[in-house]
C-alpha cells in the first residue's frame, strides 16, 4: 500500500572525489549505503575492503570523548531559553570546518577528561578515608598509639572486641591480677577493649572465655584520635579540591554550545566513515552500492554528476525475492501512527504497509479508552505545543503528533459521551452529543463489540486483498469470503428481523468452510475432517471480539476515577486551607489520571492492533530504510 519501490544503485568513482561524493550523498539524504560482499562484487577480485581507509576508530573515539565532555559539563551550564529553546543553526560548511579544525574545543575535551580522572581519584580516596574513619573512630577513647600496641619480653598489649552482652557479664573481682582490661569505645553491639597483661598470667585463657576477639590496625602508628583528625583534614582537602574542579567546570561550561556543535559535526563525519567501511576500493577508485527510492534515481544522478564528473553510475531492480530496506510513504495524517507499527515490527518489503488501515482504528480506540473531553483538550494542546516549540524530528515528532491526534480523538469521544474532567453533563448544562455511558453501559459495550467486529473484518479484508493481488483469488474466496458469509450469518441469526436470512448464510458459509479449509490435506477424509475442525476457529473469533471490552472498561475507569477526584476535592471546601487542598487534589489527581489512562490507552489500543488486527494479515521482519543523511542531536543544520 505505501512501501516505496527501491532500486539498487552502484557508483564507481575516483578515490580523490570520494569525500565530495559522500558529502553529496549525505546532503541528499535518501541513499542507504550497503555492504558489498566479495562474492557479489560486480568488479570481482579487482577490489578490496576499505576498512583500513576509514579512520573510523579515531573518529568514534573523538565523538565519544566530546559526548562525555558534554555530559560532564551539562550540570554546570546555564540553560539558555529552557526546555523550549530552539536549536542553534549552522550551515553545512560551518559544520565541515568545525570537524576539520575544532581548535581549542578539543583542548577543553582533554581538560574535562583530566577532571573526570581526578574526580574519580577523589571519590576513591574519599571512600578510603571514610572507611578508615569508620574503623578507627570507635577507638578515639584509647590514649595508647596503635604503633605501641604489641609485645615486650614479659608483657602483651592487645585490642579487640567483646560483645556487649559478654561485657555486662564480667565480674571485676574475677579479672586476673596481672591483666588490665579497659573499655575505650563501642561499635554497634560490641565493646572496643584495650587489654594489657603479663605473659605468664592466665589472662589469655580468661580473655578467651570472655569472648575477646583480637583485631589489628596495620600501618597505623598514632593514636586513634590523631588518625581521625588526619582523615578529617584529608576529606576536607578532597572536598576543597573537588569544589575547585567544579568551579573550573562552570567556567568551561560556557563553551558547551560549541562542544555540542562539534559533537554533531563529528557525528556527521562518523556516519560517512561508517559508510566508507561498507565500500570496496582499488588503488585509485572506489565502488559503492546502496538503495535509493526509485522515483529519486534521476534527481540523484543529475546532482551526483555535478559533484563529480569522473564517475560511473548504474541502477538495478531488486532480484526476485530479494529483501530491500523498507521506506514508508504515507499522508501526513497517517505518519504519526507509524510509531505504533515500528514498536511491533517493520513491515516486510514483500508485504504491505498496515498504517493506512490501522490509523483510523487506533485513533478511534485511543479516544474511546480515555473518553474525557477535558483530558483530550489537554493532550491535544501538549502534543501541538511540543511540535511547535521543540522542532522535533523522527520518532519524537511522530510520538508528539500521535499524542496530539489522540487528544483530538479523546475530545471527540468526550463530547459524544458528555464527559469533561470527570463531570458528566455538568449537572445537565452540557449534555452528551450521543449518550452517557454511565447511564447506559450495555449500549456502550455493544458499540465496543461492533467496532471490534468491523476491525477484525477489515483485517480479514486486507488479507483477501493480498491474496487477490498475488493471484490467489480462490484463496481469498475460500479463506476470507466463506468466513465473511458464515460470521455475518451468525450475527444475523441472533437478530429476529434477519434470523431467516442469517440461517441460510451461516449454513452456506459453514458448508463452504468444511469443503475448502482442508484442501491442502491428502485424502478425502482428512480434507473433510480438517474442514469440520476449522469451524472451531469460531471460538477464537469470539475471543477476539471479547477483547474489545477493554474499550468499555478503560473508558469507564477514566470517568469514574476523575469523578472520585472531584468528589474528594468537594469535601474539603469552606476554609482557606481547604481551598488550597481542593486545588492541589484537583490538579494532582487529574494529572495522575491523565498519565495513567494515557499509558493504558496507548498500550491497549496498540495491543488490539498487534493481536486482533495484525494477526490477520501482517508480515513483519523488514529492515527500516536507514540512509546516509544529516542526523544531529544539538544543532539544526541548513544547506545554505
Amino acid at each position: 500500500m505505501a512501501i516505496v519501490e527501491m532500486k539498487k544503485v552502484f557508483i564507481i568513482g575516483m578515490e580523490r572525489d570520494q569525500e565530495d561524493i559522500l558529502r553529496y550523498i549525505q546532503r541528499f539524504g535518501r541513499v542507504e549505503i550497503s555492504e558489498i560482499h566479495p562474492d557479489t562484487d560486480p568488479l570481482g577480485e579487482a577490489t578490496e575492503a576499505a576498512d583500513a581507509h576509514t579512520g573510523l576508530e579515531r573518529i568514534q573515539q573523538r565523538v565519544d570523548s566530546v559526548g562525555d565532555a558534554i555530559s560532564f559539563l551539562a550540570p554546570y551550564a546555564d540553560k539558555k531559553g529552557g526546555f523550549l529553546a530552539p536549536k542553534p543553526v549552522k550551515t553545512l560548511e560551518e559544520m565541515r570546518r568545525l570537524a576539520e579544525a575544532p581548535g581549542e574545543l578539543m583542548d577543553i575535551v582533554d581538560t574535562v577528561e583530566g577532571y573526570t580522572d581526578t574526580l574519580g581519584d577523589i571519590r576513591t580516596k574519599r571512600l578510603q578515608y571514610t572507611n578508615l574513619m569508620e574503623q578507627v573512630s570507635p577507638w578515639e577513647g584509647m590514649d595508647a598509639p596503635f604503633g605501641d600496641i604489641g609485645a615486650t619480653a614479659h608483657t602483651q598489649m592487645a585490642v579487640g572486641f567483646i560483645s556487649q552482652e559478654k561485657w555486662n557479664e564480667i565480674d571485676p573481682s574475677q579479672i586476673p591480677d596481672l591483666l588490665h582490661i579497659e573499655k575505650v569505645g563501642t561499635e554497634q553491639d560490641t565493646v572496643c577493649v584495650f587489654a594489657a597483661y603479663h605473659t605468664e598470667s592466665d589472662a589469655e585463657e580468661w580473655l578467651k572465655d570472655a569472648g575477646f576477639s583480637r583485631t589489628a590496625f596495620a600501618g597505623l602508628g598514632k593514636t586513634a584520635a590523631a588518625h581521625v583528625a588526619q582523615y578529617r583534614d584529608e576529606l576536607k582537602a578532597l572536598e576543597e579540591h573537588e569544589e575547585s574542579i567544579k568551579n573550573q567546570a562552570r567556567q568551561l561550561a560556557e563553551n558547551i554550545e560549541g562542544l555540542q556543535g562539534l559533537y554533531d559535526a563529528l557525528s556527521m563525519e562518523l556516519s560517512k566513515a561508517q559508510a566508507v567501511k561498507r565500500m570496496r576500493r582499488t588503488d585509485t577508485t572506489f565502488l559503492l552500492r546502496g538503495w535509493i527510492p526509485a522515483v529519486l534515481a534521476q534527481d540523484f544522478s543529475d546532482g551526483l554528476q555535478k559533484a563529480s564528473t569522473d564517475i560511473y553510475i548504474w541502477y538495478e531492480d531488486p532480484a526476485s525475492g530479494e529483501d530491500f530496506p523498507v521506506l514508508l510513504d504515507n499522508p501526513a495524517a497517517v505518519r504519526p501512527f507509524e510509531f505504533v507499527t515500528d514498536l511491533y515490527s517493520t513491515p516486510s518489503p514483500h508485504g504491505i504497509d498496515p498504517n493506512r488501515v490501522m490509523a483510523p482504528f487506533f485513533f478511534i480506540f485511543f479516544g474511546m479508552m480515555v473518553s474525557d473531553g477535558g483530558y483530550g483538550a489537554v493532550l491535544a494542546l501538549l502534543g501541538g505545543l511540543a511540535l511547535w516549540k521543540l522542532r522535533l524530528k523522527g520518532g519524537m515528532a511522530r510520538m508528539a503528533a500521535l499524542l496530539s491526534l489522540g487528544g483530538v480523538s479523546t475530545l471527540i469521544w468526550g463530547a459524544l459521551y458528555g464527559g469533561w474532567f470527570g463531570e458528566w453533563n455538568f449537572g445537565g448544562r452540557v449534555g452528551p452529543l450521543w449518550f452517557n455511558p454511565m447511564d447506559d453501559p450495555i449500549k456502550t459495550l455493544i458499540v465496543c463489540f461492533a467496532f471490534g467486529f468491523i476491525h477484525i473484518f477489515v483485517g480479514m479484508g486486507v488479507k483477501a486483498y493480498q491474496n487477490i493481488k498475488a493471484g490467489r483469488i480462490l484463496d481469498a474466496l475460500f479463506d476470507q469470503g466463506f468466513w465473511y458469509v458464515f460470521l455475518v450469518g451468525l450475527v444475523m441469526l441472533a437478530l429476529p428481523a434477519t434470523a431467516g436470512a442469517g440461517r441460510f448464510m451461516a449454513i452456506g458459509g459453514a458448508l463452504g468452510l468444511i469443503l475448502t479449509q482442508g484442501r491442502k490435506q491428502e485424502g478425502l477424509v482428512k480434507k473433510l475432517l480438517s474442514g469440520i475442525m476449522s469451524l472451531y476457529d469460531t471460538t477464537g473469533f469470539l475471543s477476539d471480539i471479547l477483547s474489545y471490552s477493554r474499550l468499555f472498561a478503560l473508558g469507564l475507569a477514566t470517568g469514574v476515577i476523575a469523578s472520585v477526584i472531584n468528589q474528594l476535592a468537594a469535601m474539603l471546601g469552606g476554609t482557606w486551607y481547604g481551598v488550597i487542598m481542593q486545588v492541589l487534589i484537583l490538579i494532582g489527581g487529574h494529572i495522575f489520571n491523565i498519565l495513567i489512562n494515557l499509558l493504558g490507552a496507548f498500550v491497549h489500543a496498540s495491543r488490539l492492533q498487534y493481536i486482533e488486527f495484525f494477526g490477520k494479515f501482517f508480515e513483519g521482519g523488514g529492515k527500516a530504510f536507514s540512509p546516509l543523511s544529516i542526523k544531529t542531536k544539538y544543532v539544526e543544520v541548513t544547506d545554505k
